[in-house]
């Protein structure tokens, strides 16, 4: 195996002679990128070889990268002609081309080198090259799968995209500005409805009506109940006829005989009359706490579309 290192500042003294045989066909050469003291990162590098042959004719051949470095199989046309000729390396990353300096190459005559007199190291370095070829086919279909599984995964996720847009437009096109939403869970629809809603709290529902139009309020939880709100009744006071000895009717109190100027027993007879304050009234009952004036509910969270 050749292998050379080439410096990617042009002119640089160290830039080697490279030796190819006519026996080389298909034969590669590795080169070593060095960009000053260290190798040159060649992620993403594309490789041209150029040559000018011995004879004056030019020959071009792109290289493969692996392993960091850059590798050039030898052509037939590249060692047609044996003597002395120039080269040129040129590598290409985002658009920026660098080259390395021209360098000799010395393309040797068809005998055979003597590394290469083993029939069995001629069968071992076809299978090298069989090798690498194949892994190079490997790798470019790899990425040829890479490629199209991205652009597949590119694809589903587009149309995920445009399928949830199209859901959410029709769930949006169901309920309309005005709606009205009741649901257990305190989550705004516009979440995963779309829409602006606004909670309503504290209020039952309504059908309208020509005495309640639409967004009318009213109503309490508690009421306390007026003499107006009673139904219509009448109170009784027991009356006590005064002569009467009937124990349903005797009531008997003390009071004063001017008369005589002694206390005394007496009876009286009492009748509820309107027009005195007093007259006729029982004692008092109640204490005007207000009551419930809610039916059996269940408390949910109510929600409008408002935009």
């Amino acid at each position: 195996m050749r292998s050379y290192t080439i410096n990617i500042i042009p002119g640089y003294a160290a830039d080697p002679t490279v030796h190819i045989s006519q026996y080389d066909k298909d034969y590669p050469i590795y080169f070593t990128i060095m960009d000053g003291n260290t190798e040159a990162d060649l992620t993403g590098v594309t490789a041209l070889f150029s040559m000018t042959k011995p004879d004056g004719t030019k020959a071009f051949e792109e290289c493969a990268i692996a392993d960091g470095k850059v590798i050039l199989f030898v052509t037939a046309q590249m060692s047609a002609a044996a003597g002395i000729g120039s080269a040129n390396l040129t590598l290409t990353k985002n658009t920026r081309k660098e080259s390395t300096s021209k360098f000799t190459v010395e393309i040797e005559s068809a005998a055979a080198p003597e590394d290469y007199l083993s029939g069995y190291e001629m069968s071992y370095y076809d299978t090298v090259l069989s090798r690498i070829d194949n892994a190079v086919l490997a790798v470019a279909d790899a990425q040829g799968y890479a490629d199209a599984a991205a652009e597949s995964a590119n694809a589903a996720a587009v149309s995920a995209e445009q399928a949830s847009a199209i859901s959410m437009a029709d769930a949006i096109a169901c309920f309309p500005v005005g709606t009205i939403l009741m649901t257990a869970t305190n989550t705004n629809p516009g979440t995963y409805i779309g829409g602006t809603w606004t909670a309503i709290e504290g209020s039952f529902l309504l059908a309208q009506s020509e005495d309640h139009p639409a967004g009318e309020t009213g109503g309490a939880e508690t009421v306390e109940l007026t003499v107006d709100n009673l139904p219509r009744h009448m109170h009784y006071t027991i009356r006590m006829a005064q002569g009467e000895t009937s124990p349903d009717y005797l009531h008997t109190v003390a009071r004063s005989d001017f008369t005589h100027s002694q206390w005394e027993n007496a009876r009286y007879q009492l009748y509820g009359v309107e027009a005195e304050a007093n007259s006729g009234k029982s004692s008092y009952v109640g204490d005007g706490t207000a009551h419930d004036n809610m039916p059996p509910y269940l408390a949910v969270y109510v929600w409008k579309r408002t935009a």
